[in-house]
């Protein structure tokens, strides 16, 4: 019997022992983070942080995607508000219409593309998207000079109408009025005859003035001249470049093509330089035909970086600006840039 109570106090004993030392086993399971639910994503650098200006156009862009592990798992709501809180958001106005923009701007803005591949993207924007639209309204109202808010209120309802495909919900702008376009036709300095077209001015004042002071704060540059939709970036390069201009110009490649100009440069706007033969008055055609900027100093040495060459050129609806040759957004740098020299 002292045996048989021994045995059974030693495995009680055992039992106990195994209960308390392995790791866990009263605990409950820990939850996998790879599943759980992200409802915020806070960007890693904004206009806000003091190192915004130390980094290249470039280096911000990448550092503000969002990882894909995350990006998978954020609800809609929280894509909804990493798009309207990404600093590049601006750039949605400065490529044209919002259905020119979006397909541009979605290769390197991440909370917005996720949100346009999925099936809940037009009932998370009606829903989401308008809650953001309603509240920087009332904080840009209670203040004459809240651009920021202006500029948030104008951007994300058209993004509501794009995604929602103007159908599923209206928003419109009070202040926007119509439109009308007549086209017109220019000629190159060797006589080709170039499309451009006559519209009137679209967007209202407060939206230009917000679109400016957005840029401003986000890219090193100085606005030259009021805001204005009447002209665009090729226009002002190639045509005139007087703030008196009235054409709108989607394709200067006749000015390159005819023998009105010659190329003196290809490249990048990154880690190249200068060299020789880049002058004062030369214009930048930059990748995809999406910009035109013109050159408004000689380099002062062979060494300079291009991509810090002074340009000046229009930005979409915004002002015309002086910048540095990289200092524009991030789709305009790409690999094909040329610059060009009237004959």
């Amino acid at each position: 019997m002292k045996m048989k109570k021994l045995v059974c106090m030693l495995l009680v004993f055992i039992f106990t022992v195994l209960v308390v030392s392995v790791p866990g086993a009263a605990a409950e399971p820990a939850e996998d983070a790879s599943v759980v639910p992200v409802t915020h994503y806070e960007y890693p650098i904004t206009p806000d942080s003091p190192d915004w200006f130390n980094y290249t156009v470039l280096e911000k862009v990448e550092m503000l995607r969002i990882p894909d592990g995350i990006l998978e798992r954020m609800t809609d709501e929280a894509l909804v508000t990493a798009i309207a809180e990404y600093p590049y958001l601006v750039d949605l106005g400065v490529y044209g219409s919002i259905d020119e923009s979006v397909p541009i701007c979605c290769e390197y803005f991440s909370a917005l593309n996720e949100l346009l591949s999925r099936d809940t993207a037009q009932q998370a924007m009606s829903t989401y998207g308008l809650q953001v639209v309603e509240n920087a309204a009332q904080l840009a109202s209670a203040d004459n000079d809240d651009f920021e808010n202006v500029f948030l209120t104008y951007k994300m309802r058209e993004l509501v109408n794009y995604i929602c495909d103007d159908a599923a919900i209206e928003v419109s702008f009070n202040e926007e009025v119509g439109t009308y376009t007549v086209w017109k036709t220019v000629y190159t300095p060797k006589g080709t005859a170039v499309k451009c077209y006559v519209t009137t001015e679209g967007d209202s004042k407060s939206y230009h003035l917000s679109e400016d002071q957005r840029l401003m704060s986000l890219y090193n540059i100085t606005l030259v001249s009021s805001v204005t939709c009447l002209y665009n970036c090729h226009s002002y390069a190639w045509y005139n470049r007087s703030t008196s201009n009235t054409y709108r110009m989607d394709d200067p490649s006749a000015y390159m093509t005819d023998g009105s100009y010659r190329q003196v440069y290809s490249g990048s706007a990154g880690p190249l330089y200068m060299g020789s033969g880049i002058q004062k008055g030369d214009i930048v055609y930059y990748g995809r035909g999406s910009h035109s900027a013109v050159i408004t100093a000689s380099p002062t040495a062979s060494s300079a970086a291009i991509g810090n060459a002074p340009c000046i050129s229009k930005w979409g609806p915004a002002g015309v600006f002086q910048h540095p040759f990289g200092e524009v957004p991030a789709s305009y740098i790409t690999t094909s840039l040329t610059v060009w020299r009237l004959n």
